[in-house]
């Protein structure tokens, strides 16, 4: 895949202007103290410690002594903020802006109600108006890199080549492999979007293909390589990520992935795009970093249902962390991380709020993490819908991960840590399809497997009610998309039982597993219910083969009976790889 020297420059987070008017000339003034002979509000020095905390958060990362991102003038201390224009000071100025919503700008977090009345009240001497409108907040600043990249620095890009975007894509996940052309090793220094087709873009992910598993053409594709390494994440208000001291590793002949989710809900035709990332790059000399996403990887959050989910990351050697881009998907509300210390101590990471999906930035979060420490993350959801919505990649799936930049890079991609399992029993509920049957099928303890199931081969089945009494899930492979499955250690729970009469067919269960991976991490599946009936054409002794009678039925079940024990598998399908799961029933 060749590599494109063009410039695309990525939509970039510009700053608006809190003033239009150039800087007036402003004799010296001892520090915190008005100019003399003004007319008007003049804010009160003494407060200006409660306020400096405000302006340090939400202004001085744009309004700063150097300022950046279209910022015309500082703002980042009191004497900056007492200069006039217009015979009001700044302050004053900016507080107007504040209150009406129009800054901090739409795409950056806002400030919460309290620091809108807190912040206006001051610079106003407690005569501005404002319009508290609830917007994102987030108690860290946003990790900007500067607006421009180092000057004489090169850069490669990596982008879609073209690509045509197919009017009936709603989540296509497009794959597509690079091979770092680099003589020796080199450090990342900066990674920035190149944006083309924006109306179609929903997230871009750079991934180093470790074990060179994904093929080098352009492919579809959900998850990712195994044994690949996160490097880069970006969503809708996501800037460009520059590392001062250092940056992440290339080495000639790696490769990479460039992941691309498209959503043309819209069915725009005639489109191609050719968004990716650039890369900017160096001598690899300095602190090196990785990148890993810490929160729960496996939940469910019920329909209609405001719930929060929680999820474990323990730390087994020193860590420095740099910053992080939290990440959710449409009914996320709230995000939260605590560091508990190996003492108990407990220290607030980052905390957001009023979650939106259009303003997803890496946020600074400096600080050193020692053995026996843990992070605790909790995100909020709010289910609107009449269903259930689980984890996953897809736009209508949820996720609750912070992609965080760390020293030294991370062991694996994820952390999301049970040691063992802590699953001893599912509760099983009839469901609306079973007719008859009985109240309390037995526990059964079932297993992962990693090959073809054979040996289905029909028969005469018994009419009456069978016990469930062995499950199984056979997989074309033990990976996923983050890492392979440990099979001596993950385990399947399960209640269920068939009812078979007349040719219908009925099959209740409730099932639940933690799945252990070889990397040490693990995720608990929530109880699946699984109950469907299937008028079966009875002259068929093959397969189990009919229509849906109630709720959705495979279309077709392959099977095996002796007369008293009924063994069937039942297809389907995660994050790209196909799998069976394989049920045995005993007649009462």
């Amino acid at each position: 895949m060749n590599f494109s020297t063009s410039f695309r420059r990525g939509q970039i987070l510009c700053l608006v202007a809190v003033l239009a008017a150039a800087c007036d000339s402003t004799p010296e003034e001892p520090e915190n103290q008005p100019p003399e002979e003004v007319t008007g509000c003049v804010p009160d020095a003494a407060q200006w410690e409660e306020i400096k905390p405000l302006v340090d958060l939400h202004c001085a990362g744009c309004h700063g002594p150097a300022p950046d991102y279209g910022a015309p003038h500082d703002l980042s201390s009191y004497d900056a903020l007492m200069v006039r224009d217009f015979d009001i000071t700044r302050a004053e100025l900016g507080a107007r802006r504040v209150g009406q919503g129009t800054m901090p700008p739409i795409g950056m977090p806002g400030m919460t109600p309290e620091e809108v009345a807190k912040f206006v009240d001051w610079a106003t001497c407690s005569e501005g108006e404002y319009n508290a409108v609830p917007r994102l907040t987030v108690n860290r600043p946003v990790f900007l890199g500067p607006s421009e990249p180092p000057a004489d620095v090169p850069y490669i890009d990596l982008v879609a080549p073209d690509f045509p975007i197919e009017t009936g894509w709603v989540d296509r996940y497009q794959c597509f492999t690079f091979e770092i052309p680099f003589d020796e090793d080199q450090f990342i220094r900066r990674i920035e979007i190149v944006e083309d087709k924006s109306e179609v873009l929903h997230h871009v992910v750079l991934l180093r293909d470790n074990d060179k598993n994904a093929p080098l053409e352009p492919h579809n594709c959900v998850g990712m390589p195994s044994g690949s390494d996160y490097l880069y994440a970006w969503a809708p208000g996501t800037g460009a990520v520059q590392f001062e001291d250092g940056g992440l590793r290339a080495q000639g002949g790696e490769r990479y992935v460039l992941q691309l989710h498209y959503n043309n809900g819209a069915g725009i035709e005639d489109l191609k795009d050719s968004s990716g990332v650039r890369l900017y790059h160096g001598p690899a000399e300095g602190t090196e970093y990785g990148m890993v996403a810490i929160g729960p990887v496996y939940f469910q959050v019920p329909g209609r249902t405001a719930q929060d989910v929680t999820g474990e990351c323990p730390i087994s050697q020193e860590t420095r962390l740099l910053a992080g881009m939290p990440h959710m998907h449409e009914i996320g509300d709230s995000f939260s991380q605590e560091i508990v210390r190996a003492s108990g101590e407990r220290e607030n990471l980052i905390d957001l709020k009023n979650w939106d999906f259009e303003t997803q930035l890496f946020y600074s979060t400096p600080v050193t993490l020692s053995p026996g420490d843990r992070i605790e993350t909790r995100c909020g959801f709010d289910n609107p819908n009449t269903g259930a919505v689980t984890a996953g990649p897809k736009t209508e799936d949820e996720m609750c991960f912070n992609f965080m930049y760390v020293t030294p890079p991370p062991p694996a991609r994820y952390c999301d840590d049970v040691e063992t399992s802590t699953l001893e029993d599912v509760e099983y509920t009839a469901g609306q399809c079973l007719e008859g049957g009985f109240d309390a099928p037995a526990l059964v303890e079932g297993r992962f497997v990693v090959g073809e199931v054979d040996g289905l081969d029909g028969g005469t089945i018994s009419a009456g009610t069978y016990e469930l009494k062995a499950i199984e899930i056979w997989r074309e492979s033990a990976a996923t998309p983050i890492g392979d499955i440990d099979l001596e250690r993950s385990k399947i729970l399960a209640r269920g039982q068939v009812v078979y009469q007349d040719g219908a067919f009925t099959m209740d269960a409730d099932i639940v597993s933690d799945v252990l991976l070889t990397t040490g991490q693990s995720f608990t599946q929530p109880a699946t219910s699984v109950s469907f009936t299937m008028a079966s054409d009875t002259s068929n002794t093959e397969a189990l083969v009919g229509e849906a009678v109630c709720a959705q039925a495979p279309a077709q079940i392959p099977y095996v009976t002796d007369g008293t024990t009924l063994r069937f598998a039942i297809s389907g399908n995660a994050f790209n790889v196909n799998f069976q799961s394989v049920y045995e029933f005993e007649l009462k």
